[in-house]
This record gives structure tokens, C-alpha cells and sequence, in this order.
């Protein structure tokens, strides 16, 4: 995902081999100032530095799954180059920072229901909050209108359940059916 393009595909040549300078820049959920070229076969990689890594992300294995959500829900909502960059990739990005400095599974849980609602308003497809369809979300759309950072001790969203977070999301996921993809990070999975 980059801020300019979105989401792009790109060929990493050689970046497995053993002393490959490409080798160890390229990490999930880490931010990295890439060098690309367009060939014949469509977007090759050329130079890569590590620019952030969140280590704490990399120590804690629910850090790792709140993660794996953040990069999940990207993945699964963006379609295509430019779907959206800019906003998206911000919040990927401060998603990933509150991940980092999370204190406990709720914190993360409310970080990963931000960057889903983040992302879903970033489309265009959250329910605004007078219609039926936002009926049973009332603290995933007090996400929505908040500030453009996750929620670390706002009121209510602070004190809201990771259950709740949960349950909101299903409800909301119902909602969009197919337009969109919601995923959660319940407190099970911590």
C-alpha cells in the first residue's frame, strides 16, 4: 500500500536470496521508501529502505494479530491503484502506531474497529447516522465523526467493550454485504 497509488502489486526479484539488498527491508506492516520501475511484466521493485518497523508490534503475538487484521481489511476493501490513497494509507498508518503503543487487548480492538470504520467512510459506504442501516452502530459511527486519530481515552469510545466493538462490526458488516469487508478483531483471538 502506498500513499500515492494505493494498492499496487508489485515483483520483488531476488529479495529471498541470501544477501539480497532487497533482503530485510521489505516487512509486513513496516513503512518502507520503495524505488520502482514499470517493465514488461508490470511493476518491479529496485531499492527498498526500512523507514519504521514498530518493534513492539513484532514482540506480542495480539499486536501481531491486531496486525494481521489492519493489513486484512486493506487488502480485502482496496481494489484497485488509487482507491482512495492518501486517506487510506493515513490511517493504515496511525492504526499501526496505536497498535504499537496499545496497552491492552481493548486498546487494540479499538484500533482495528477505527481503521475498519476509517476505511469504510474513506469508500464512501459507512450509513450516515440518520438512516435505518446505522441503527444498532451507534459507537462505530461516534468512531466515524471523531478525531482523524485512533481512539486511545476518548469517552465513550474508550470505554466501550471490545465485545461491543465486536458485535457493532458484525452488525455493520451485515449492513454492507458484499460491498465491502469487515474484519474484526475479537477478544477471543487476542
Amino acid at each position: 500500500m502506498t500513499p500515492h497509488f494505493g494498492k499496487i502489486r508489485l515483483r520483488a526479484q531476488g529479495a529471498r536470496k541470501h544477501g539480497a539488498k532487497l533482503q530485510g527491508h521489505l516487512e509486513p506492516g513496516a513503512l518502507t521508501n520503495i524505488s520502482l520501475v514499470v517493465g514488461r511484466g508490470g511493476l518491479r521493485l529496485i531499492t527498498a529502505r526500512l523507514r519504521e518497523t514498530f518493534p513492539g508490534i513484532r514482540g506480542s503475538w495480539p499486536k501481531l494479530r491486531a496486525l494481521w487484521a489492519v493489513l486484512a481489511v486493506a487488502d480485502a476493501n482496496l481494489l484497485e491503484e488509487r482507491d482512495g490513497a492518501p486517506g487510506v494509507f493515513a490511517a493504515a498508518t496511525e492504526a499501526l502506531a496505536a497498535i504499537e503503543m496499545a496497552r491492552d487487548t481493548a486498546a487494540l480492538s479499538r484500533a482495528v474497529a477505527w481503521l475498519n470504520v476509517r476505511l469504510i467512510a474513506a469508500l464512501g459506504l459507512l450509513p450516515a447516522a440518520d438512516t435505518p442501516e446505522a441503527h444498532g452502530i451507534p459507537t462505530l459511527l461516534t468512531l466515524a465523526a471523531g478525531p482523524a486519530a485512533p481512539p486511545a481515552d476518548q469517552a465513550p469510545v474508550a470505554a466501550a467493550a471490545p465485545e461491543l466493538l465486536t458485535a457493532e462490526l458484525g452488525r455493520l458488516a451485515s449492513v454492507l454485504g458484499s460491498a465491502a469487508r469487515v474484519v474484526p478483531l475479537s477478544a477471543g483471538a487476542l
